[in-house]
């Protein structure tokens, strides 16, 4: 059965509703700002990382790592391994060593 968020995220062009609960913690806490870097672990299907991309604009950066292989993102880099293997972490993007990230748990 098919809930109103689900209609809302493929309506708007997301892959997954938990895209709208993102938008709403970024209205309460405003984590995420233009320039940004994300690194979104466990990133599968990409919903996420859909609206970080938005959220950092041009001027930031938006990395998902998942275990599973992730439909492209526009925007995003996006690596499927596990983010404690030495291989995945050396293909990173410049800029996202870990500093300056901020950590969320959902």
């Amino acid at each position: 059965r098919r809930d109103s968020w689900r209609r809302q995220a493929k309506a708007g062009g997301y892959r997954a509703r938990s895209a709208f609960k993102l938008k709403q913690i970024q209205q309460r806490f405003e984590l995420l700002r233009e320039g940004d870097v994300v690194l979104d672990v466990g990133c599968h299907p990409g919903g996420w990382a859909q609206v970080a991309v938005e959220l950092v604009g041009e001027s930031g950066t938006v990395v998902g790592i998942d275990l599973m292989a992730t439909q492209p993102v526009d925007g995003a880099t996006l690596l499927t391994g596990d983010v404690t293997d030495p291989l995945i972490q050396s293909r990173l993007p410049e800029g996202v060593d870990g500093r300056g990230l901020h950590s969320t748990q959902t």
